[in-house]
This record gives C-alpha cells, structure tokens and sequence, in this order.
C-alpha cells in the first residue's frame, strides 16, 4: 500500500518471555506515522481469528464466586453512609465527597458533594459496581487464582465464573444462582493446553495449535474466548476448520433462533445464558497518515532494529487488547454456530444437531462447533492475525446497548469484548457508518429539579494524528424506543442535545483517552416530564460523511457511559403536622378532622427537606367550607427539621375549613401539598346529660343507667358530644363511655355495691368542651338466692325460708374470708369485710352436708346453679378436690359434682345413659390454682339442655346435654361439700382448702348473672 515498506521478518515461531510476545518470522511494515505496527496485526498474510465465547448467567442474583472477596469499599471514595442527610453533612464537616449508600445500585451512585448545591448521581448504562459481603465494590474484571478452588476468578463482576488457571478441567465453567450449569472444554483430541499468562482480565494460553493462541477474557457481564490466527496455515489447519469447544450443561436446554444466537433455557423456559451473533475479524487495514518526520523515522528504525535484535515486540500486551477490541479498518464477518449432541460427529449437520438458525433443542453433553467464513480466510487481502468471535451473554446484567453499522451488522446488550464505535471509517475495504444507543435508569430522579446533566463516554480512537485536538463532531440525540432486534439506521431521533468536537487522536500516536462530554439536561428534564424510568440516547456523527468522524470509545470497566447529574429534591411534605388549641393543650383528631376549641388555633408543622443544606419556608393556606381562601400565610426560612409553629392570626368563627400546608426550599422549588387536613372550630359546650336510673334496683342484675339528650334539647349543644363522663358516689367523673354515634345515649351497669347509690356525669364534644355536671342518685338491693351459706365462723343457711344448716365432718376450723381483701375505692388501706370468715378442709376427713328437714335442695332437671369462693390449698393440686357435689336422693352416688380435676377447674352432670358431661376450664399452673381466691359458678340449663362453668365471672366452657339427668325427675337432691359421695361409702376427693360464700340456685344464671355474684361483696364492718 501507498506509504508504507515492504521490510519483512519471516515468523517461525512463538514464545512467551517476560510476558512479552517473542516472534520469529516476518517484521512488519512501518507506517508513515511513526507508530510501530505490531507484529500479530500487520504482517502481511497474517490473520487472527479470535474466537470469543462469552457467557452470561441470565438469572438475577448471580451467586458470587467462592474466594474471599476484597473488603476494600469503593476505590477512591469515601465512606458510605446510610441516608442523605448524614452524607450532606459529613460532606461538609470533612470537605469530602461522601457516597448515599441508601442509593447505591449496581448502576447508581449517588455522592454528596462538598460546596456542590444538591446531590450528584453518577449513572451507568453498564452495571459498574457489585454487592459483595455487604460491601459496594468497583467492577473488577481482573483474574485472580482462587484460593479455594485453584481456578481463576474475577475480581468483581455481576456473574460468576472461573478458568481453569492451569490448563486442566474446564476450561470456563459457570453456575446459576438457581444450580443450573454450563462449561465449555478444550477438545479432548487437541493438545492439552499450557499453563495460562495473566494480564488484567486476559489469560493467553500460548502455542494451543501451530501459529494458535487461546485468550479467555473476563468482562462485566461474563466471559469471552478468543481463538487467535498468526498466519494463513494456521487458518487452514483442519482443527479450525470447524473448530468446536466440548460443552456440558445441567438443568438447561439449549437452542439456536432463527439469527444464529444461542440461548440456554432452564424447565421453567426462562434463559439462563444466552450468546450475540458470533463473528470473526482481521487485524485492519492501516490508516492513511501524514509523512513521518526525520526524528519520527529514526526513532522507529531504531525500534526497529532493536526488534531484530532481540526477536521481541514491545508493548505485545497492548497489541494483544487491540487486536481484540477490534483494530480500526479491520473486516468483521458473522460466523455459524453448530450444537451438537454427544456422540454424534455433526459432520452431515442434519439430524440431532441444532444449528444456527434452527429451531431444535438440546441438552446434556456435546460439542459447540464453530463455522468460520473461509471465504475471508482465504482471501488474500484479509490481514492476518484475525479473531473468531462467538459469545455468550446474561441479558438480566447487560445494559440496554445497541450499535448499529450501515452494512447490516448489529449489536445488543453490549456483548463481551464489543465496543462502540460512532461515524464514518473509510479506512477498510468496507467503509461503513456507525450509530451507538445506550439507556440509562432514570426512575430515581422522578420528582426531582435537575440543576445539570452531562453525558460522558471515553474516547479511545479516532482518525486524527494530532492528540486531543478538536475534531469532527459526535452529536447526542434522544431517541425513540429500541430494544434487542434494531438494525440502522437505527431508532429515531428526537431532539438535538449536544455536540462534542473533541478528538483523542490515533492510538498508535496519542497514549491518553480522552473523556468527551455533552449536555442532556433539557432531555432529561423532559424524559421526566413525561415519566419515562429510561433515558434513550443516540450517538451520531455529525457529518456520516467525514472520514475523520469515526470514533472507538470503551467502557472502561463497565464505568462508560455514564450520565453525571446535579439535582435538588423538593422539600418533604411537612411532618409531625398538629392542629393545637394553644401551645399546651392539643386538639381532638376524629372522623378524619381536626378538633379546636378556640377561633385562634395553633397550626404545627416541621419543615423537612432532604437537601440538608437548603433552607424551606411553610406555606399555609386556610379556605373556608365555601372554598374561599380566608388565611395564607408564608413562614421564614427554617433549617431541615425545625418545628414551625404559628397561631393564626384571624379571628375563625364556628365552622369547617381546611388547611394546607407545604414546603417550599430556597431554590423556589415546592414540595407537594398533600391532602388538605379538615379543622372544626367549635366553642359552645354542650348542655348537661339526661339521666334515667331506677330509685330501686336489685343488686344481683345490675343497675341499668341510662344517659341521653331529650329530642327538645337543641341541636347544636349535643349533636357532637362524643363521651360522657361519669362516677359513682363521688363529685368526680374517672368513668367514660361514648356513644355509637356522636349525640347518641349510652348505657352503663353499676355493680359491686348495695345500698345507697349516686352517679355524677357530664357530657363532651368531639372539640373537647365539656357540660356542666349532672347527679342522679338511686338504691341497689341485694341479690335473691335459694340457700346461702356464708361459712363466717357458723354452717347457717341465709335463706329466706326453708333453710338447710350444714352439717359439719372432721371438725373443720374457719380462717379469714375473702371478703376481708377487698378495697373498693383501691386505697390499699380499707378493711371492707373485717368480720368475713371461710370454712377451711383439711383434705382428707373434712367436709360438709346440707341437714335438717330442708335438707335436700334442689331439682337437677329443672335446672340449677352452684357458687362458691375456692382458696385450694397447695396440696389439693394435681387431683380431684371435690368444692360440691349433689348425690343421688335414694343411693348417694353423685349427679352433678364441681372442682380441680389435676389442673383444671370442672363441672360435669350425669346422665343416662350417656354417662357424665363434662366441662373443663384451660389449664391453670399450681400458682394460678392456689395463689388466692377463685370463684366458681356451675349452671345447668334445661332448654336447650347445656351446662356452662364461670371462672371469676367469665364463661370457661360450656358442653349440651343430649341425655336426660340421671335422677328421678321429681326428687330434690343434697349438697356435699368439699368432697365426692360414693354411695353408702366414705366420701373421696376431698377439698384442701378454704371455701367461702357457698350458694345454690334453683334456676340457672345468665352470663350477667354469674358475672356480678363473682363482684357481689358485703361489708361487715360497724
């Protein structure tokens, strides 16, 4: 070609020495521009063929790899804190940029900034960071042997992976979060591969082949294999033909679609690894640069002949990444892709297999075949070394990527070793046109004032040969939606942005990349206006035209693009907001509605801003019911978190208003006003209640009181009362109560006391106002009974009439009652009861009977009651302590009994033929039996036949009686206490313990009933 010599190094041989390339052979031609092409890319008849194999778990989450992961945060930043405001603050205390950890995503990193007003988020098209042992971690792509395995791993990627780091195993295998799995072998029938050479995130096995070397690279999103061609014999060598890696799978299926890409499905058929069209290029044609200098020309002949001394390339690393990122003008062909099941040599490619565009599947173990274009191969003008480029990707942590070149080639979701390319190159045999499109995540900025956006990429190439000079411009547009699928000329645009001249120059003449910026802040803020969560962007030459626009950028380990944003957020919605009826006394929230009793209130609310260095002001605003605004008032500017009180200062008559209240920052920038709060100014108190209650009241049901409003009281001074108040025998009112519905009655039970009564109540309204006291006074008279039995210190029968006297076995003692414990008004200090005794059983030859003519008591078919008063004594625990019990009238064998069964309080009845009906309490500790007095109320209902036991006035159970009581139907039966008749035998189970106001009732008791003799307490005291 023009401008360039023929001088030639005939390659016999490769080594590797010092981790530089040693060739043999062949020199390569120099260039007029002084850069001293490497060997690998510009000797004439040499191709490499890269063959890339990129793999990606598709599944989110991807399980990070088993070394120990680098606990080193973020790599030049500062330390993470939680919330904005804290990273505001240190910002400023420490004059450092301090990262929102709160913030933090794979692709977002948002950073306060010393003296910078608002907040500065930096997002990524590529993930750019990993979640490691609760760590944020800068993607690292680096190789590293791990300890554990002994196989090569990345530093810190979205997905994990290895490498064989010794030729052995497989040579990349991976694994999904989920346990599905995929490894690619080098076949069996090659040489066994050497031991790899590290360099970042490449690792070169050398000499795998004649004039062949294997490069595994590690990117963001997976991994890539890179099959390199020195020479045309080594393109022609039957093992690359076809050349294949030997693939098992587990839980997966794989197939081809109709472009040639694989994809690798779990059972559920979502894919887990996917791949891009696989493809192969040449290492380029050279560009068209200036004449070289006398001092750049000496200094290359001195390279060169250094070259030759030493059998060296320098920089052979660097040439090695250029040749896979693709060098400029290099031809790039897509390749066949070719699945074929174990045992089955593929060579008709019919049959089991699942080639490129096919629509079979398959699973297990096989082979993955490649088909070069050998048209390229073998056509003179391709330059050898050249690269075969199949891949594989995880969709779930590619970036939303596309690049699109006016030939028809494509790009999605930034494939492994892909970089974007803009403009125009004219350098190839192919010219063609370049357009690139990223998406960024733009969600998290919704609701926020953008102060600036930028859009950066790293330039890496471009065709000039002066270095960062200003250059063919690349312009930015938002576009139209895209997706995976898009061909050029690509989405369309659909405003201008930006342009950006600034040009990195040549790669073989200018060592710095460049980062180029644009503005996209008018974008972004209408992105958001419209609620996008994306932001689409598309890079274009401004000239498609002009050789001198095209441009190679990279993303530099995942960190390019990126958009750099500025923004300030609104000020919160004011919090911990009241409605006061002065500084000390608040107002009454009911009904969803602020409740004052004054025309001034006081309006709270804490200013909040989550832009700690702003300052926000309240704005109130109070309407009427008509809707008109009556009070609006701003207040000064507070610091973040200031409670701003203000007492309105108009006069607001009884009514409805509403109130709003929010916030508004010193950018002028306004917070939301949330739902407007509904004040109710009322200051009349309502009229004293109404009062009904009976003069003469029984004692065992309760005395029903009753407190309402006449329908001739007027309306507005009680249809919002919302409690009365109340107390008994005293002047105060501890007691509330609030109707159903405000202004309705109410009715409230006094018990526990006899005698004269007097209840004081006032009534209030939702504002809080309360009406003045009214007292209604009444009398309670005791409870009737069958047969009462007080045990203090006497067996005498309190009945009415046809008393029956116990009669007394063992001799029995008395011990003090359980009315003496009782305090009424909770002093601690009033002896109510001071004379009540309890009959005390010492378990084991005490008891008790009913005697005298009135001796038999009661009708068990007609329905009765039992109650009594239960200290058990430690001992009685754990067995039958029989409280009473009823025998039979003619042989003494029990028919309803009451007690401790073990541990649980019980009442049964017998019947025939069923046998006995019991019903037991839950369970009580040892403690809970003995540790003070238990009252205990059996009932037997006739209609609907059931029996029911109260422990301490509350229902423990219940059970229905389906058989008739085992009793002659007219014969009254006894009372034994404290202990089970068994028939002309000595009682058993006997009581250990005090038993105290013992009652029998020849009916049974509601709940009501059985409640308030459990309260019922007599005072004996003069």
């Amino acid at each position: 070609m023009a401008g360039w010599g023929s001088e030639e190094l005939h390659v016999r041989s490769v080594a590797m020495e010092a981790g530089l390339f040693r060739v043999n052979g062949l020199v390569p031609s120099l260039c007029r521009g002084g850069a001293f092409e490497h060997a690998r890319r510009l000797v004439a008849g040499t191709l490499a063929l890269a063959f890339v194999s990129g793999l990606l778990v598709v599944v989110a989450g991807a399980a990070a790899p088993s070394r120990a992961v680098a606990q080193a945060a973020i790599g030049g930043r500062s330390a993470l804190l939680a919330e904005e405001s804290d990273a505001q603050a240190e910002a400023e205390a420490t004059g450092e940029p301090v990262v929102v950890d709160s913030l933090t995503t794979p692709n977002q990193l948002v950073t306060a900034m010393p003296g910078v007003d608002g907040l500065t988020a930096e997002i990524t098209a590529l993930p750019s960071r990993v979640r490691r042992e609760g760590k944020w971690l800068d993607v690292d792509e680096s190789l590293e042997v791990d300890s554990e395995s002994g196989r090569l791993m990345p530093a810190a990627v979205p997905v994990s992976f290895s490498v064989s780091a010794d030729g052995d195993g497989p040579l990349v295998e991976m694994t999904s979060p989920a346990g599905e799995s995929l490894s690619l072998s080098w076949p069996e029938e090659f040489p066994a591969l050497p031991e790899p050479v590290l360099d970042g995130n490449l690792a070169t096995f050398f000499g795998v082949l004649p004039d062949v070397d294997l490069v595994v690279g590690s990117y963001s999103g997976g991994f890539s294999t890179y099959l390199i061609l020195h020479t045309a014999e080594a393109a022609a060598l039957p093992e690359v033909s076809e050349f294949g890696f030997d693939m098992v799978t587990d839980g997966l299926k794989v197939s081809t679609d109709d472009q040639g890409r694989i994809r690798a499905a779990n059972d559920a058929g979502a894919v887990v690894f996917a791949t891009h069209l696989p493809q192969q290029w040449d290492a380029g044609e050279p560009s068209p640069i200036e004449t070289l200098s006398a001092e750049e020309q000496f200094a290359i002949e001195r390279r060169k002949r250094a070259a030759e001394a030493t059998q060296e390339i320098p920089d052979s690393k660097s040439e090695l990444r250029e040749l896979i990122d693709g060098p400029p003008g290099a031809r790039v062909s897509t390749m066949g892709l070719e699945l074929i099941p174990a045992g089955d040599s593929g060579a008709s490619r019919s049959g089991s297999s699942v080639k490129s565009g096919s629509s079979g599947t398959w699973s297990g173990n096989g082979r993955l075949r490649l088909i070069p274009d050998r048209a390229m191969l073998t056509d003179p003008s391709t330059r050898f070394p050249a690269v075969l480029d199949p891949n594989f990707n995880q969709p779930d942590v590619m970036p939303e990527w596309a690049m699109v070149w006016s030939d028809g080639q494509e790009w999605w979701g930034a494939p492994a070793g892909v970089k974007p390319n803009v403009g125009f190159e004219n350098y190839s045999s192919a010219p063609k046109k370049a357009r690139s499109f990223y998406k960024f995540e733009i969600g998290a900025l919704a609701g926020k004032q953008i102060l600036s956006a930028k859009f950066l990429h790293r330039q890496v190439h471009s065709p000039e040969h002066a270095c960062n000079t200003s250059g063919a411009g690349i312009q930015v547009w938002t576009v139209e939606a895209f997706g995976e699928g898009v061909s050029w000329p690509g989405p369309d645009k659909i405003d201008w942005q930006d342009n950006n001249f600034q040009a990195r120059g040549h790669r073989d003449r200018c060592s710095t990349n460049i980062e180029n910026e644009w503005d996209v802040k008018a974008g972004l803020v209408s992105d958001l206006s419209h609620g996008y969560d994306r932001m689409r962007l598309g890079m274009y030459a401004r000239d498609e035209t002009n050789e001198l626009s095209w441009r190679d950028y990279s993303d530099s380990g995942s960190i390019y693009p990126k958009l750099i944003v500025i923004y300030n957020r609104a000020p919160n919605e004011p919090s911990s907001r009241s409605v006061r009826n002065s500084s000390s006394e608040p107002g009454v929230w009911y009904d969803s509605k602020a409740w004052v009793r004054t025309h001034y209130p006081r309006l709270v609310a804490t200013v909040s801003d989550p832009d700690t260095d702003d300052t926000s002001r309240l704005r109130h605003v109070i309407k009427n019911s008509s809707g008109t605004t009556v009070v609006a008032h701003d207040s000064y500017l507070y610091k973040s978190g200031t409670e701003v009180a203000w007492t309105v200062d108009k006069s607001l008559p009884d009514g409805t208003y509403s109130w709003t209240v929010s916030g508004e920052d010193n950018h002028g920038f306004e917070g939301p006003a949330y739902g407007a709060w509904t004040i109710v100014v009322d200051t009349k108190k309502p009229a004293p209640p109404t009062i009904e209650a009976p003069k003469l009241a029984s004692y065992g049901s309760g005395v029903k009181l009753k407190m309402y409003y006449p329908s001739s009281t007027a309306a507005d001074l009680y249809k919002d009362v919302r409690q009365y108040k109340y107390g008994f025998l005293t002047s105060a009112t501890p007691l509330s109560k609030s109707p159903t519905s405000l202004g309705g009655a109410v009715e409230v039970t006094r018990s526990g006391h006899m005698g004269p009564d007097w209840i004081t109540a006032t009534a209030a309204d939702v504002a809080g106002n309360v009406s003045d006291p009214r007292v209604k006074k009444f009398k309670v008279m005791g409870a009737s009974t069958s047969h009462q039995w007080r045990l203090d210190g006497n067996s005498t029968d309190s009945a009415p009439s046809d008393a029956a006297a116990l009669s007394l076995h063992g001799s029995p003692t008395y011990v003090a009652g359980h009315d003496q414990s009782y305090d009424p008004v909770g002093s601690g200090s009033v002896t109510w009861a001071a004379d009540d005794k309890a009959l005390s059983l010492n378990g084991s030859s005490q008891y008790a009977t009913s005697s005298g003519e009135s001796a038999n008591l009661v009708n068990l078919h007609e329905g009765f009651s039992v109650s009594a008063w239960v200290k058990l004594d430690p001992a009685g625990y754990g067995r039958w302590s029989l409280v009473a019990a009823f025998p039979g009238a003619n042989d003494n064998w029990a028919r309803a009994r009451m007690g401790l069964f073990h541990d649980q309080w019980a009442f049964s009845l017998k019947t025939s033929p069923g046998g006995w009906v019991d019903v037991l309490s839950p369970k009580v500790t040892l403690e809970q039996a003995t540790g003070g007095w238990v009252h205990l109320t059996g009932v037997y209902e006739p209609s609907p036949a059931r029996i029911r036991l109260y422990v301490d006035g509350h229902e423990a159970g219940s059970a229905a009686i389906n058989d008739p009581v085992d009793q002659n139907e007219n014969a009254l039966t006894p009372l034994l206490l404290g202990a089970y008749p068994n028939g002309g035998s000595a009682p058993s189970a006997l009581f250990d313990g005090a038993l105290d106001e013992v009652r029998v009732y020849s009916g049974p008791l509601d709940p009501t009933g059985a409640f308030l003799v459990s309260r019922e307490v007599r005072n004996t005291s003069p």
